[in-house]
């Protein structure tokens, strides 16, 4: 979706959208089935602390997920 284009457009659908929560997920494996030598992404962290909303890390074997709390000033 954001493919050489930064993360902009990721970032208006995540605006965009009228909900409170939004879960966004990441395999922590490659399609060869190696593990990820970096499976977290710092871009969604960054952009949730600079629209003030609030996310929780989970963290399974083969998958990462973002759980974002959409309405400011709140504790997840």
């Amino acid at each position: 979706m954001d493919k050489g284009h930064g993360h902009k457009n990721s970032e208006l659908v995540i605006k965009s959208l009228s909900v409170k929560w939004i879960v966004v997920s990441f395999p922590t494996l490659t399609m060869s089935g190696k593990k990820m030598n970096f499976p977290r992404h710092k871009w969604i962290e960054l952009m949730c602390q600079r629209l003030g909303y609030m996310f929780n890390l989970i963290e399974f074997e083969n998958e990462l997920f973002y759980v974002i709390k959409k309405s400011k000033h709140s504790v997840l």
